[in-house]
């Protein structure tokens, strides 16, 4: 077992899979209030989570917190931890760096990443663990303000920097979602960082070790490693043709997914065969977005964005909508429920239909509005939001499955798995199947 606690947590997905795999979460650190109280909600001494809960410490409120506030004001309270965590991980705010926004060097969200170096200072655990986009290794152009000159920023880079400058030796690679289980290609860079003192020779292939972990992952879970779960096995069991509909429990003025049994291991393992009708609500679409949504059903290529045909044949002015292909992952889902529409019903999914996707267990519920819009975006975090920027439980709980291999190997101070050649300056890239 591993001690951690986790940084820009949001509702809790790196978290619960963590604790999937036996980790002992200490606390968590989430600034806004709606993805915190979804985490409380869940993982805070819930009784439908059962032994997978928080172990918080009386010192710090169990509510909303800023990072940088918490390293701040609480500095000696992280330095009281050295030797208790194990693990600092956590995913900090990746819209600077993304390839679906406006990579911007200068946003102001993008020093999270150093506020997350700043807290591994202070905790000095065994490791460290981020996980972000893929474009974060990636450079960025910036202007400076005075000189106007453009340089380039890679992150990645100073990241990794960081961390051995405050005594970590750290690897980058990248991992699929799909190849841990989730049924969605989701493409993120992962950064594991190991305090130097611990490597007493050769540094560990933690690439290596992560492919390891990730094939006993598989095991355990029965599933086959050369078929991914498709969209259709995750989510077929809520398929209104399928369950029938019913008043919606939260909303009067709604319907929602009737619940039956599921049809897939998948399904069961979500637990589908205890299933409460949490976020089921199916949304009110206007009669002409339900016939756009047929001809695209009818037209497009299931799993591809929508031409620039088709959008101009439907008013769609989305680049990257698309209707979800039965029998293959999902794509990436996005903080926005309209990119994807459901593969054979004229509607987009419910939040309980986005979570499987994202395979948090059908026990979790989540809190906040549904959706929002106008100024309101900029504040809240409703339902949607929360899911699609979680970190898929099951991708979470296969790192954790790494990080148990790294207590493993370093705990007989023989890492089993040796780095023929490397270079501190270059990372170690683990190509997951295609």
């Amino acid at each position: 077992m591993f001690t951690f606690i986790d940084l820009f947590s949001g509702c809790g997905g790196l978290s619960l899979g963590l604790m999937q795999a036996g980790g002992k979460g200490l606390f968590a650190i989430e600034r806004h209030p709606h993805a915190f109280e979804t985490l409380k909600q869940n993982l805070c001494a819930n009784a439908n989570s059962g032994d997978l809960v928080f172990d918080w410490p009386d010192w710090l409120p169990q509510q909303n917190h800023d990072i940088c506030a918490i390293n701040k004001n609480y500095s000696e309270r992280l330095k009281g931890l050295r030797g208790k965590v194990d693990v600092v991980a956590g995913g900090p705010p990746c819209q600077g760096f993304s390839f679906s926004g406006r990579r911007d060097a200068s946003d102001p969200r993008n020093r999270m990443l150093f506020e997350f170096v700043a807290t591994v200072e202070l905790v000095k655990p065994k490791f460290a663990l981020v996980e972000n986009v893929v474009g974060l290794n990636s450079p960025l152009k910036h202007v400076h303000t005075k000189s106007k000159k453009v340089s380039t920023i890679n992150f990645g880079d100073r990241l990794r920097s960081q961390l051995s400058k405050v005594g970590y030796f750290a690897v980058t690679f990248i991992v699929d979602a799909a190849d841990c289980g989730v049924p969605q290609t989701r493409r993120r860079l992962i950064t594991v960082a190991v305090r130097k003192d611990l490597i007493l020779g050769n540094k560990p292939d933690i690439a290596a070790l992560w492919n390891i972990a990730r094939s006993e992952h598989l095991q355990k879970l029965g599933f086959d490693p050369t078929k991914p779960v498709g969209v259709k096995a995750a989510i077929s069991d809520l398929e209104i043709d399928f369950c029938g509909t019913t008043q919606c429990t939260e909303f009067s003025n709604f319907l929602e997914i009737k619940h039956r049994k599921p049809r897939t291991a998948y399904q069961k393992l979500m637990g589908g065969s205890v299933f409460q009708n949490f976020d089921a609500r199916l949304p009110k679409h206007k009669l002409a977005t339900i016939e756009k949504f047929k001809y695209l059903q009818a037209h497009c290529v299931p799993g591809k964005s929508l031409t620039s045909k088709q959008r101009a044949n439907t008013g769609r002015k989305k680049l990257r909508q698309a209707v979800l292909a039965p029998r293959k992952p999902s794509p990436t889902l996005t903080t926005l429920p309209d990119d994807l529409i459901h593969y054979s019903e004229p509607r987009i999914l419910t939040v309980r239909e986005y979570a499987r996707l994202q395979s948090f267990p059908d026990w979790f519920r989540f809190y906040g509005s549904y959706t929002t819009g106008g100024e309101r975006r900029l504040t809240d975090c409703p339902k949607y939001t929360q899911v699609g920027n979680a970190v898929p439980v099951l991708l979470a709980k296969a790192l954790g499955g790494l990080l148990h291999l790294l207590m493993t190997e370093f705990a007989s101070s023989r890492p089993a798995v040796l780095l023929e050649s490397y270079c501190a300056n270059i990372p170690v890239v683990y190509k997951t199947r295609t």
